[in-house]
C-alpha cells in the first residue's frame, strides 16, 4: 500500500540504530521498491530512504554502494529543497571518504552538513557531525581540537539522552587519550562505553 515504505523505513532506521547494519539495508531496499511501485521514489521520501541506506552501507562498509546511495539522497534532497535530507547525505559522503582516506572531500561534505545541521538549529545532527569533524583533526594529529569538538558533543548527546551517539563518542574520547598516553582517562571512556552499551 501507500505507507508500507515508511514502515519499512523506520524498520531500517530500528535496525540501524540497533547496529545491524544488513538488516537495515534489506529494509531500506524493500522501501525504495515500495516508493518506486507507488511512484513516488523521486521525493523527499526518497532522499530519505537513500540516506539512511548510506548510513547502513557505510557501517557494512560497502563503500561503492554507498558512496552511490548517498549521492542520490543528495540529489533528490537538492530537487526537492529537503534542507535535512541534504545535511544527511552531505554527511554520510564525508563519513564514507573518510573511510577511503579521500580527506578533502570528505572535510568539503562534512562542513557542508555543519553548516545545514547549524542553519536549522538541528543539535542531535550537529552532534553526530562534530564527532565526524574530531576524526578529522585526529587523522592530521589536531588532538586538541578533535577533544573540544568531542566533549561539545558528549554534551549535546547526554542532554538529548542518546546513548548510542554517547557510546561512540567516549569511544573517540578513549582513542584520543590512548593516543596522548593518559590512560587513566582512556579507561575511563572505555568503561564508559562499556556501560552505555550494555544499557
Amino acid at each position: 500500500g501507500e505507507t508500507c515504505w515508511a514502515w519499512r523505513l523506520a524498520a531500517g532506521l530500528g535496525a540501524n540504530l540497533m547496529g545491524d547494519s544488513a538488516a537495515a539495508i534489506r529494509w531500506l531496499l524493500d522501501a525504495e521498491q515500495d516508493l518506486k511501485a507507488v511512484g513516488r521514489l523521486n521525493t523527499a521520501a526518497g532522499a530519505f530512504v537513500f540516506g539512511e541506506l548510506a548510513r547502513a552501507l557505510y557501517h557494512n562498509a560497502d563503500h561503492g554502494a554507498g558512496l552511490e546511495a548517498a549521492n542520490r539522497a543528495l540529489q533528490l534532497a537538492r530537487e526537492v529543497n529537503s534542507p535535512l535530507a541534504e545535511a544527511y547525505a552531505h554527511h554520510y559522503l564525508g563519513l564514507i571518504s573518510l573511510r577511503k582516506r579521500d580527506l578533502e572531500y570528505a572535510r568539503r561534505h562534512i562542513m557542508l552538513a555543519l553548516e545545514l545541521f547549524e542553519w536549522m538549529n538541528q543539535r542531535h545532527g550537529r552532534a553526530r557531525v562534530l564527532d565526524s569533524m574530531a576524526s578529522l583533526h585526529i587523522e592530521h594529529g589536531q588532538y586538541e581540537e578533535a577533544l573540544k569538538l568531542l566533549e561539545e558533543s558528549l554534551q549535546v548527546k547526554e542532554e538529548l539522552r542518546d546513548l548510542r551517539g554517547q557510546a561512540l563518542t567516549c569511544g573517540n574520547l578513549a582513542q584520543i587519550f590512548t593516543a596522548h598516553g593518559d590512560y587513566p582517562q582512556a579507561m575511563h571512556y572505555l568503561d564508559r562505553t562499556r556501560a552505555l552499551v550494555a544499557r
